[in-house]
């Protein structure tokens, strides 16, 4: 029950004991790493880049991890940040430190939903433009070697983020 609602029905009513109301009250959950108080469960990723349960203290050193976003409220999305970074550095090792430039070879990888094979694809683009944060390959050779090798399911599951649910059986990918 929340206390607005209970408090609907006593608002005329005097508190004797503020203390002892306030230890039944539960604060409700963050609803982001930027509204956590001291002694909140947080999930965090290691050195080693393991995870694990740890308790916000709002130390330095804990606001420095929550600023490089190595802090979350629940395993699953610690978890899965955890697949993205594994798999856009696979996908940055086949890119192998190119950068985008001028004038040259910009290849990257996007994903569709094609109505056609009904089902979600990963394909490469030629680009004169530069977009944020994107991966860039030399040639279109390396950005399908990339998708050959780290597989079509697993980029758009833990690099693209599209639901398992919508992407259907693993089978259907290459």
């Amino acid at each position: 029950m929340k206390l607005e609602e209970l408090m609907a029905d006593y608002k005329n009513y005097e508190v004797k004991d503020k203390e002892a109301l306030l230890k039944l009250l539960k604060r409700p959950k963050p609803k982001s790493v930027y509204d956590l108080e001291k002694g909140d469960d947080v999930w965090e990723f290691y050195l080693d880049g393991d995870h694990g349960l740890s308790t916000w203290c709002n130390t330095t050193y804990q606001i420095g991890k929550r600023d490089m976003r190595n802090i979350f409220l629940t395993e699953e999305e610690c978890v899965k940040e955890k697949t993205y970074r594994q798999c856009k550095t696979l996908l940055e090792r086949y890119a192998n430190g190119y950068k985008w430039e001028k004038d040259r070879g910009n290849w990257f990888l996007a994903c569709y939903y094609s109505q056609n094979d009904s089902r979600w694809v990963v394909t490469t683009y030629f680009d004169v433009t530069v977009m944020s944060d994107q991966i860039y390959f030399s040639t279109v050779e390396m950005a399908k070697k990339a998708i050959e090798e780290i597989g079509e399911f697993r980029i758009l599951r833990d690099y693209f983020k599209i639901p398992e649910s919508d992407l259907g059986k693993e089978e259907f990918y290459l």
